[in-house]
């Protein structure tokens, strides 16, 4: 590796030996960051294959979408609800022969977007503005996958859907055999309503604006919970509410959730 010093930063080139068939790179490089390290790092880049040309068929638009295809195919679709199955194929899988992370959001987001189609009309634009993953286990190589999706919320501007993989073969409601996480977050949002109707007057509609959910532990089948909502604050134009859900006999917490919900029409200042 060659080292051109400058009075910021550090001009680096990968010898041909390690680029192999790559092009030269060039990267702007601390000085503080040993040449060790950016090597590392180089070399990281260059084994996945980030100077590498690209196929012109890769190049053709929407390539994206054309790569999954295939992959997703119906299993149900009903009122709220969109159920589809997938194999997970050597084409997207992880170093770990387990289904790639990326590729888990990717199925998430379409799911997602065909749930919400199923009460929202087309003439609505659908923008994806927050998905956020929990990876509990691994889908291995060759397993059949269903990938589940449910709606939580559906506003007039804002529409939250909750998705859930699961093992195809092991027929449970989740591969735990513990509450499905969608109706976790539904009953989140039923009881942070509830909560927030004993401060907020009538008049004012309440508008779900943000939900989050933390799963500390499962809550077995047939497993009696108790859910707790309680009111953080509560202003003018929202209200937050802290929610928990504990064991029934013997108080053990699972969940958390916390709601924040907008007051419609918003007050004026």
């Amino acid at each position: 590796m060659a080292n051109t010093k400058n009075s910021s930063t550090t001009t680096t080139t990968v010898s041909p030996e390690e680029k192999a068939s790559s092009s030269s790179i060039a990267a702007a490089v601390s000085k503080a960051l040993p040449s060790q390290y950016v090597h590392e790092v180089e070399s990281f880049f260059i084994r996945k294959g980030i100077s590498s040309p690209l196929a012109e068929n890769h190049k053709s638009l929407d390539f994206y979408s054309h790569l999954f295809r295939h992959l997703l195919k119906v299993n149900h679709v009903y009122n709220g609800r969109v159920s589809c199955f997938f194999s997970v194929l050597p084409a997207f899988i992880n170093i770990f022969n387990g289904l790639h992370g990326g590729v888990t959001g990717a199925i998430a987001e379409r799911v997602a977007i065909a749930c919400a189609r199923t009460v929202l009309a087309e003439d609505k634009e659908l923008f994806l503005g927050e998905l956020s993953m929990s990876y509990l286990s691994a889908a291995p190589l060759n397993e059949v996958c269903v990938a589940d999706g449910s709606i939580v919320s559906s506003g007039r501007n804002l529409t939250v859907v909750a998705m859930e993989f699961k093992i195809k073969n092991t027929g449970k409601v989740n591969i735990y055999n513990g509450l499905f996480g969608g109706a976790i977050g539904a009953i989140a949002e039923r009881v942070a309503i509830a909560c927030a109707r004993t401060v907020v007057a009538q008049d004012k509609e309440l508008f779900p604006g943000e939900l989050s959910m933390s799963y500390l532990s499962a809550a077995p089948q047939t497993e009696v919970v108790v859910v707790d909502g309680s009111v953080a604050r509560s202003g003018r134009n929202i209200t937050v509410v802290a929610i928990e859900f504990r064991i029934k006999k013997n108080r053990k917490l699972v969940y958390t959730a916390r709601a924040t919900l907008y007051h419609m029409p918003v007050a004026k200042l």
